[in-house]
């Protein structure tokens, strides 16, 4: 079922790793696009975040929940250099 596989997998994160980070997802804004909504509510992110919380919690591991403006992708990971001027499309 799903719910086995949010557990499983939130486990195997929690078990392995002593910090996880995920992004705040604004998911009720997503669900919007009809094209992806489907798509993405079969994914139950908020129910695997809760997951994590409680795991994380549990197994005494470290949550972190990275703002969603946050500029990940424009930020250089040696030395924290944030390119205001790169585009979407110009992302890996």
């Amino acid at each position: 079922s799903r719910l086995d596989t949010l557990h499983k997998v939130s486990y195997e994160l929690v078990k392995n790793n002593q910090v996880i980070a995920i992004e705040d997802l604004n998911v009720k804004g997503m669900v919007k696009n009809r094209k992806l909504a489907k798509h993405i509510s079969d994914v139950s992110w908020g129910n695997f975040v809760k997951l994590l919380h409680y795991k994380c919690h549990w197994y005494g591991r470290e949550l972190i929940m990275v703002d969603r403006y946050f500029p990940s992708s424009k930020t250089c990971n040696a030395c924290g250099w944030i390119n205001k001027e790169l585009n979407l499309s110009d992302r890996e």
